[in-house]
């Protein structure tokens, strides 16, 4: 192995490590010298890539970010409708969410006041405007109504999937979170979409509430070791 490719793979496991630990800890109670000892590398290798503990962070938030636009592009398929793929990608977040380390830390530095660069680089909007794009869209195909606030829309679905990983654990697993987000479309559709489509995206959410989700390659599994 190269020695550029030996350092990329070392950055790769500090910063899932990193992940691991703000994710179960949070920032503030996850010291370097914890994230040494869960990557199992030396301070200098942590150092030679990351100044501080805030540079740490922001990698986690970009790889988070990294995760979330290509969730919404994996779903962004042909013949599917672009609040289909927000429908989708709403489900899937929240279960990537809930398994893996990388979106659950990105969550907790987004709300946990430790956003490196301030609010000019608050994850909150890029999710936003992720869900904002796709709501734009859905309005010029016709499948949400033209008066419909998609700031505002998105803005309470990035906070129900934030909040929904922040309060713990859903009982019951795949199928609850599943279910959870299930009924937060449900509240959403008759209000959103023109009643003309409204049954297809009653049907799609149910079908949806039927499956569990299942971790990502990028993600790093959570675990409690």
């Amino acid at each position: 192995m190269s020695r550029k490719l030996r350092a990329e793979r070392t950055r790769t496991i500090i910063v899932k490590a990193a992940a691991e630990l703000f994710d179960k800890y949070g920032y503030e109670s996850s010291s370097l010298n914890d994230i040494v000892a869960r990557a199992n590398v030396t301070k200098g290798a942590v150092y030679f890539h990351f100044a501080t503990k805030e540079d740490l962070a922001q990698a986690v938030l970009d790889l988070n970010q990294g995760i979330s636009r290509r969730l919404v592009a994996e779903n962004d398929r042909p013949g599917r409708s672009a609040l289909e793929v927000l429908v989708r990608a709403a489900f899937e977040m929240a279960e990537r969410a809930a398994q893996c380390s990388v979106v659950g830390a990105g969550m907790r530095l987004a709300v946990g006041g430790a956003t490196p660069g301030g609010p000019s680089n608050d994850p909150f909007d890029a999710w936003v405007r992720i869900a904002a794009d796709r709501l734009a869209v859905a309005v010029a195909e016709g499948d949400v109504a033209a008066e419909a606030d998609v700031a505002a829309v998105a803005r309470s679905l990035v906070w129900f999937l934030v909040g929904s990983r922040l309060v713990g654990s859903v009982p019951g697993g795949a199928t609850a979170r599943a279910g959870a987000v299930a009924d937060m479309w449900r509240l959403l559709i008759p209000g959103l979409v023109p009643e003309a489509r409204r049954r297809h995206y009653r049907e799609l959410v149910d079908m949806l509430a039927q499956s569990g989700g299942r971790p990502h390659s990028d993600c790093v599994v959570r675990h409690d070791s």
